[in-house]
């Protein structure tokens, strides 16, 4: 088999690349969510004055807009696995979307999991869930890509 086909050994390092770009831009995803929660915690106990949404969304948006890009490249390496020529930038940028509105979606299921077990039980929960979403929602950009690469 010759190396430098599409399916030589360039193949799994492109998708081991992937994920760690996919863990990469899920954890920028979650340091906004926590960046827009938090925000403004020490004015709300402290005698500042209070903080705003719109103050919260300009700090935690560098954050979004950093994981969405990073998911994007995450996706464009994704696509480059299998292809002898180069995948579009455009549909890079849209599975990367589609990646973030996948992660924030099950993010906040979890979330809204664990405010309704509110008792001893909630934290390992969570924990238990992200520990299951993260590895699901991986496996579903990956297989996402790789269709959609498939497509082009």
């Amino acid at each position: 088999m010759d190396p430098s086909s599409s399916t030589g050994s360039g193949a799994p390092a492109a998708t081991v690349a992937g994920v760690v770009l996919c863990v990469i831009g899920g954890a920028l995803l979650l340091l906004a969510w926590v960046v827009y929660e938090f925000y403004g915690y020490c004015e709300d106990n402290c005698d500042k004055p209070a903080s705003t949404a719109s103050g919260a969304f300009l700090a935690a948006l560098p954050w979004a807009v950093a994981g969405v890009v990073v998911l994007a490249v995450a996706c464009y390496v994704l696509m480059l696995r299998g292809r002898p020529s180069r995948p579009s930038l455009f549909k890079a940028l849209v599975l990367g979307i589609v990646a973030t509105g996948t992660f924030s979606g099950g993010l906040f299921v979890v979330v809204e999991v664990g405010e309704g077990l509110r008792g001893a039980a909630g934290g390992p929960l969570i924990l238990l869930a992200i520990l299951l979403v993260v590895p699901a929602w991986i496996a579903l950009t990956v297989a996402l890509v790789r269709r959609a690469s498939r497509r082009a």
